[in-house]
């Protein structure tokens, strides 16, 4: 028995790209609902977290500044850091 494929010697084409442009099998576009696509704001939100180093310096220089001073030394700041702590493992309970 012989079974003759009219698909062999078809080509199959590389996907479309799939932001934006996607294609269907059948070469149209599929309808504006399943596109998705970033606002403005989300596009420069997520610019800004890219151009943000993750260690600022001014953040860690403030710091210092503040530890020089004494500001974490006072039983102010050692009563709100046990807050602070006793309220987060309060809050995983």
């Amino acid at each position: 028995m012989r079974i003759n494929n009219p698909l062999a010697k078809q080509q199959i084409s590389q996907p479309g790209p799939l932001h934006g442009g996607a294609e269907r099998m059948d070469g149209t576009a599929p309808p504006d609902s399943s596109l998705q696509l970033q606002s403005p704001e989300l596009t420069d939100w997520l610019r800004a977290m890219r151009d943000t180093p993750d260690l600022r310096p001014e953040v860690v220089q403030n710091v210092v500044n503040r530890l020089a001073n004494g500001e974490f030394s006072t039983a102010k700041a050692v009563e709100q850091t046990v807050q602070a702590m006793l309220g987060t493992a309060l809050a995983g309970r």
